[in-house]
């Protein structure tokens, strides 16, 4: 998750408001400023994590330090599950919004008395 750290949304004591909560600005090895990630991997669905800004290049620090503490068992069960909810019914709103858009097309092309196949 790319976050921009606007500077109203920043204080003076090196923090930054954040889903409701101040969020200490963090530098890795490397001097810069961390981004704070969620995973959305299996074992840690939603646990959210410092990581260095320069990571999969090659003058990365490698630094990265969980920000958030382990999820019990039962979270990780029901997230995943809710997220592929999530993900079905994202497909399906996006599918309907075609038909719709394709039968209000075809109602003003009927409107207009013109018939398209």
């Amino acid at each position: 998750m790319d976050r921009s750290y606007a500077s109203n949304s920043q204080n003076s004591h090196g923090q930054y408001y954040e889903y409701g909560e101040w969020i200490l600005v963090v530098y890795c090895h490397c001097n810069h400023k961390l981004k704070l990630q969620t995973s959305w991997t299996k074992a840690n669905p939603g646990r959210r994590f410092w990581q260095c800004p320069m990571f999969k290049r090659e003058v990365s620090c490698g630094f990265m330090q969980w920000f958030d503490q382990p999820m019990s068992n039962k979270p990780k069960m029901i997230i995943p599950g809710l997220l592929t909810k999530i993900n079905c019914h994202e497909e399906e709103i996006q599918n309907l919004t075609m038909q719709l858009q394709e039968s209000e097309k075809m109602m003003k092309n009927l409107k207009l008395g013109i018939c398209t196949p």
